[in-house]
């Protein structure tokens, strides 16, 4: 049986963000497409009123036409390294788990690519498993960004909280974007502009 690991994202008051809408569209799709049997969602981080982030989703793909009985929820992991471990413990407890198909967006899904390959075996992890990217939520220029190899951030997004220290630890490959304001994106488009003709 194949099962779907879908990340939550962060939520601004309550609400779905764009980023967290095309995860769920992405896990809908392959339901709908008889893909995957199950779906479990992963997000523990709570909303305003304590509700974990996992609820709100599930809610979304039970609205969507998903059948209730067929989603989980992982409630208690609050970063990557996290609802991973705590997916697996899930996943042992169901019979037959041929494959699990992650969904998050592209970016994400390399540093969850990168934890299971080297960190698989301590975080429990024993499935094969498939990455199936999402589509959508981050604007065009920071998903550009990302096929160029740079590690971005929204600093004033209120959906991301990093701080610079937190930035520098997470450099990927020696690129770090940052986005700050929106006067930045012009220049942003200029570096793409140049980038596209190296």
């Amino acid at each position: 049986m194949k099962i779907a690991l879908m990340f939550g994202f962060s939520m601004v008051r309550n609400k779905i963000v764009p980023e967290g809408q095309a995860r769920l569209n992405k896990t809908v799709e392959l339901f709908n497409q008889g893909r995957v049997k199950k779906i479990l969602i992963s997000g523990g981080r709570a909303g305003k009123d304590g509700v974990s982030e996992a609820f709100f989703y599930r809610d979304s793909l039970v609205r969507a036409g998903i059948p209730k009985k067929a989603i989980l929820t992982e409630t208690e992991g609050r970063d990557t390294i996290e609802n991973l471990s705590k997916s697996a413990e899930i996943l042992s407890e169901i019979r037959n788990v041929e494959e699990v198909l992650l969904i998050s967006d592209p970016l994400h899904l390399k540093r969850i690519d990168l934890s299971l390959r080297l960190a698989g075996d301590r975080l429990g992890w024993k499935w094969d498993y498939d990455l199936c990217p999402s589509q959508g939520g981050r604007s065009g220029i920071i998903t550009r960004l990302t096929e160029l190899g740079f590690y971005t951030y929204t600093l004033l997004d209120p959906t991301w909280s990093s701080s610079l220290a937190e930035i520098n630890r997470r450099k990927r490959d020696g690129l770090v974007a940052i986005i700050s304001d929106r006067e930045l994106f012009p220049r942003l488009q200029k570096v793409l502009s140049f980038l596209k003709k190296v």
